[in-house]
């Protein structure tokens, strides 16, 4: 996910890339768009999505990712919301840093295969306050 403003040179940079047989992206990204939307929480997990680092706006690509909280009640349908959880409050907080420095973001777009899961389209407008 890559965020570029020509007039203000803003820049910042996320890197969700993962090995396409991990069944968590496979399942919440891009066939089963209803799993994270079946539930109404994360159930208390947390999920990393740093398979290859973390960029903006902590540059660390040593941080690799995990899955945080789980228990006996966790079922795929919490761990793939946790996922767009993850992904939708990496964006925000990079926003947020954009919005420290001056930058005002009033209209957010998306592409690629997320701008098809309303889902996380409405996560991402909840955390960021921001008009998808």
């Amino acid at each position: 996910m890559t965020f570029h403003f020509v007039e203000l040179h803003g820049f910042s940079s996320h890197n969700f890339a993962a090995n396409d047989t991990l069944w968590i992206f496979n399942s919440c990204l891009n066939y089963k768009k209803q799993l994270a939307k079946s539930v109404e929480d994360t159930n208390g997990v947390y999920f990393v999505t740093t398979f290859s680092g973390f960029f903006t706006p902590h540059w660390d690509p040593n941080i690799r990712a995990s899955i945080y909280g789980m228990n006996l009640n966790t079922s795929k349908a919490h761990i793939a919301r946790a996922c767009l959880e993850s992904i939708a409050f990496a964006t925000a907080d990079s926003l947020k840093l954009m919005d420290d420095y001056g930058v005002k973001v009033n209209i957010l777009r998306v592409d690629g295969g997320m701008c098809v899961n309303e889902t996380f389209l409405q996560m991402l407008s909840d955390f960021t306050g921001i008009d998808i």
